[in-house]
């Protein structure tokens, strides 16, 4: 009777495995050898809105500093990642990172250097697409682009 229980187990953890792996998000590798994006989640909310997650990593043996290379325009700080970007072929229209009434992205602003073989996790939001539309390319300057982004929730 033991064995049913390692048994179960295991086969919970297989699936566990199966789960993340087919989760595993879109990928693109960056203009800095070493260094690639890749999408954590890109949910619909139900104020009318979607949110970009990404991890970027860090594959190389030095701090990557590309926290200037995310903004939008060189007049903005360069802790804020304000220059990604969703394109929704389908409608051919591009959505910019939305901005409280003083004009802030919001976004991840206190992005840092990337430490030697590290990786960070950075979001943003956007107005979102109409609700037929089910996936989006995402641009984060410096690298490839997403496509094919899922969007997921509501």
């Amino acid at each position: 009777m033991r064995l049913l229980p390692i048994a179960l187990a295991s086969v919970i953890a297989g699936a566990s495995l199966f789960s993340v792996a087919a989760m595993a998000g879109v990928t693109a590798q960056s203009s800095v050898p070493g260094a690639k994006v890749e999408v954590v989640d890109l949910k619909r909310d139900a104020g009318g809105a979607v949110t970009l997650t990404v991890t970027i990593t860090n594959g190389t043996a030095k701090d990557l500093d590309i926290g200037c290379d995310l903004r939008a325009d060189g007049n903005e700080a360069c802790k804020q990642v304000s220059g990604i970007y969703l394109i929704d072929g389908a409608n051919k229209k591009r959505y910019l990172v939305m901005r409280d009434s003083e004009g802030k992205c919001l976004c991840t602003d206190t992005l840092t250097k990337i430490a030697a073989m590290g990786s960070i996790t950075v979001w943003a939001k956007f107005a979102a697409p109409p609700a037929t539309v089910t996936s989006v390319s995402a641009v984060v300057p410096t690298f490839l682009p997403l496509d094919s982004v899922p969007i997921t929730g509501p």
